[in-house]
Order: structure tokens, then C-alpha cells, then sequence
């Protein structure tokens, strides 16, 4: 798999994208994570894989949308959630 799908701030974009939340803070929550236990994913630049399977099926997100090249990544040009038939 490529190196830079699994980078750490590519992924927390792509999540907070997908989730609808701006801040560290709000997708920590997102992931049931502390803000402290997050930060440490952060440092060690590890993923909570297990945090991200978990919540994107509990909000109905593919995981293919997190982890594949071609996902957006910038806020601006983000699908809004009509767009993406999640009304």
C-alpha cells in the first residue's frame, strides 16, 4: 500500500472531512478516543486502525473512502453530505 495512504495527517484530514468535524479535539471524540490518547497517535504518527473500522461503520462511511488515493482531501472541496447521499 502506498506510504503516503497511511500518513497520519492525510488520514485525520480525510476523517475530519468525512465526519464533519474541523478540530483534533472533535474527531478524537468522534473516534471515542482521548484527546490525550490522540495526540499520542499523533507523536508516534500510528493510526487507531481498529478506532477507524469501528466508527466509519457506525456512521455508514466506506473505509475505502479513508484509505484510497483519491479521496478528497481539502475542506473546500469537500462533497457536501447531500452530494454524498447522506441526508
Amino acid at each position: 500500500m502506498d506510504k503516503e495512504l497511511l500518513d497520519f495527517e492525510v488520514v485525520a484530514l480525510k476523517l475530519k472531512n468525512l465526519f464533519g468535524v474541523r478540530t483534533d479535539g472533535e474527531l478524537a471524540k468522534a473516534l471515542n478516543i482521548t484527546r490525550h490518547a490522540y495526540a499520542c497517535f499523533k507523536i508516534r504518527r500510528t493510526l487507531p486502525f481498529k478506532r477507524i473500522l469501528s466508527t466509519c461503520k457506525r456512521r455508514g462511511v466506506s473505509v475505502d473512502l479513508v484509505f484510497t488515493p483519491e479521496t478528497i482531501t481539502a475542506r473546500s472541496e469537500a462533497p457536501s453530505v447531500e452530494k454524498r447521499g447522506l441526508e
